[in-house]
């Protein structure tokens, strides 16, 4: 797991346990080997 960013100050556990659901759903995604289209169709989407 790659390291987060010093934000200055300590995560609080509600947002270490986003910022780990938001890095499974994006490992998900992109392991589904549909990860450029995705991208392009979210960015349209707004």
């Amino acid at each position: 797991m790659t390291e987060l960013p010093d934000l200055g100050r300590e995560l609080s556990p509600q947002e270490r346990e986003l910022i780990r659901l938001l890095a499974e759903w994006t490992a998900e995604q992109l392991s589904l080997g549909e990860g450029a289209e995705r991208r392009s169709h979210l960015s349209i989407k707004k």
